[in-house]
């Protein structure tokens, strides 16, 4: 495998005074990776080899190693959509030309590994208040929703005596059974997240001036911004079976230095 890219970072202190301080600070990292080898004699009819298993069958797998891609590239059919963008349940581009839609038809698409990376930071501080955040984001990496090619469809209203919840992503395809190599669930998983947010006072002298109280009030996880439809778009597999969100934690913490 090749991995080539190019990283830089800034960190600027745009104020710094008694009662005043601004910091922050950029960093990106660009990265495109390729197989180069996979195995000692080449077979030019192997498409390569299979890997990324997914729910919804035996021994399904939705992404391949091969040669001249980046590692887990998404190996699915391309969906045919109505002229309203709505996917044809079952209708997929024939690639050979046979008229035969079959595992010949597949062809490897996106890749689940971020072309860049980003993040950026701040802090300000003025008297005895503080604010800081920090951001970062993925960009150019898609995701399997397997929740929604898996749950999303008509056939698992159950006929007997329970019942079951849907994907709401039945609403949008409409499928009735399962479409697990449409590309339709290969989803753009880009995102900026907010990782945390804090607030604190610096109180000064407590107890006769024997100690001193810093407080603070924190939040993780603040926000997530992304085109993706399922709960995360950071799943390093590429392959969301997720059915829990990431929480979002609030915190408040005191800091007694005696």
């Amino acid at each position: 495998m090749e991995n080539t890219g190019i990283e830089a970072n800034i960190n600027v202190v745009a104020i710094n005074k008694k009662d005043m301080n601004l910091e922050f600070g950029i960093n990106g990292t660009a990265n495109r990776n390729e197989i180069t080898k996979l195995t000692k004699v080449e077979d030019p009819n192997s498409p390569g080899i299979l890997v990324g298993g997914i729910e919804g069958g035996i021994g399904n797998n939705i992404q391949i190693q091969s040669v001249g891609y980046a590692a887990n590239t998404f190996y699915s059919y391309e969906q045919i959509y109505d002229e309203d963008g709505n996917p044809i349940e079952g209708e997929y581009v024939d690639q050979n030309n046979d008229s035969i839609i079959n595992a010949d038809d597949l062809i490897q698409g996106e890749s689940p590994t971020p072309d860049f990376y980003a993040g950026f930071y701040s802090s300000f501080r003025y008297k005895k208040w503080s604010v800081g955040f920090s951001l970062r984001g993925e960009f150019g990496k898609y995701m399997y929703n397997n929740i929604a090619s898996t749950r999303g469809i008509y056939q698992n209203i159950p006929s007997g005596s329970y019942m079951q919840n849907l994907s709401a992503d039945y609403l949008e395809s409409e499928f009735q059974t399962y479409q697990l190599f449409s590309d339709y669930y290969i989803q753009n998983a880009s995102f900026v997240r907010m990782d945390n947010l804090s607030v604190g006072y610096d109180v000064g002298s407590v107890f006769n001036d024997n100690a001193s109280l810093m407080i603070s009030a924190i939040v993780q996880n603040v926000f997530v911004i992304t085109p993706y439809t399922g709960l995360d778009p950071e799943i390093a597999t590429g392959i969301d079976r997720s059915i829990y969100p990431r929480p979002r934690i609030y915190s408040i913490s005191a800091n007694l230095k005696l």
